[in-house]
């Protein structure tokens, strides 16, 4: 089957024509795709979608786990800076990113091509379930809030509101309450 594309009067059907027939390319390689080795390519003669048809086919290896070393490396290696872009330098929180985000990723991969995965996952971070279990656990019995930080840190608001808490005065560690004398002020 051969999809062209071809200039008409409108210019939004164009657009739409177009649309579909890149979503197509995408959509058939996705449905073809049985192999980290690329199959047939039936659109041969237009390069946008060959390039869509591509698209489809390296997303459909990435979530089948049809991926080399060098390929799973660079991946979670974009995945490890994405998951420390939001958690500060709370290592246990990235942690908790990253290997919710690989276990994600592997899900449905053939237990080689996930083992494979994972083991790459080891040198940029990856905790099994289990490690982040004991984590949470050891979080929760130091009184840590799910930002691995303490009442005096969190700035989320974790520990407002709760009915246990209990307020205790910062003393002298703050300048605010200190006397001109670096003494903690009385009031």
């Amino acid at each position: 089957m051969r999809i062209a594309i071809t200039a008409g009067e409108s210019g939004q059907r164009v657009t739409d024509l177009r649309a579909q027939a890149l979503a197509f390319a995408e959509e058939h390689a996705l449905r073809t795709c049985t192999g980290p080795v690329p199959g047939y390519c039936p659109f041969l003669d237009v390069d946008e979608l060959i390039a869509a048809w591509h698209a489809g086919f390296r997303k459909a290896c990435r979530s089948r786990g049809y991926l080399t070393a060098d390929e799973m490396d660079a991946m979670l290696a974009e995945m490890a800076e994405s998951a420390n872009r939001s958690c500060g330098l709370v290592y246990e929180l990235f942690a908790e990113r990253f290997s919710g985000s690989v276990d994600s990723m592997a899900e449905g991969w053939s237990d080689e091509a996930r083992s494979q995965f994972i083991a790459l996952a080891n040198n940029h971070g990856y905790c099994s379930r289990e490690e982040r279990d004991a984590a949470d656990s050891s979080r929760r019995e130091e009184g840590l809030c799910s930002h691995f930080l303490d009442a005096q840190t969190c700035p989320c608001g974790c520990f407002e509101g709760d009915d246990d808490y209990v307020y205790e005065s910062p003393g002298p560690f703050y300048p605010d309450d200190d006397d001109e004398n670096g003494e903690p002020s009385s009031t």
